[in-house]
This record gives structure tokens, C-alpha cells and sequence, in this order.
């Protein structure tokens, strides 16, 4: 489900993708990056911000406002928090 407002980037240059996968929500406000590679069932709370080259695993939750840094992998059923910065890897729940 993509509510108003939300941006979604395709892959670029050619053959390099972005793949969201099923059962996700993006609330409002949703910037997302180049060439990102989201799980299913995903919850994306308004205006969290997604750099490119990001994976985000399965039942994740990426609460309001928070940005992930490029290259940065966030495990299935990992939780962020709203108005966090994640520089690094989060490990799976």
C-alpha cells in the first residue's frame, strides 16, 4: 500500500533494479533511494528516509522520521525507532 506523497527511485543505470517485495505499507512522506532491495511485509511509518543500496529484511519496521544511511542492511523483524539515524548494519530479531 503507497499512500500520498510517497516517491519510489528505479534502479539506475539499466539492468540494476529496485525490488519491493509484498504487503508493505509506506505511509506518507516516503523518499526512497536507487536500487533498493525491500522484503515483504514491511511497515514504513511516515517520513522515514531509505539512501540507496539499502536491504531491508522481512516484517521490519522503520518508525517515523528515522533515515538509513546508504549501503546498510536492516534484518527481518528488526524495529527502528522514529527519529533515528542508522549509520551501520541491524541484526535481525
Amino acid at each position: 500500500m503507497f499512500r500520498e506523497f510517497v516517491t519510489v527511485n528505479r534502479g539506475t543505470p539499466a539492468g540494476r533494479v529496485t525490488r519491493i517485495g509484498s504487503h508493505n505499507m509506506f505511509m506518507a512522506y516516503k523518499p526512497r533511494g536507487p536500487r533498493l532491495r525491500v522484503g515483504h511485509r514491511i511497515i514504513f511509518a511516515n517520513g522515514g528516509t531509505l539512501a540507496g543500496h539499502v536491504h531491508v529484511g522481512s516484517h521490519a519496521t522503520v518508525g517515523a522520521f528515522s533515515a538509513v544511511h546508504q549501503f546498510c542492511r536492516v534484518g527481518e523483524y528488526a524495529f527502528i525507532g522514529g527519529f533515528s539515524v542508522l549509520t551501520k548494519d541491524v541484526i535481525p530479531s
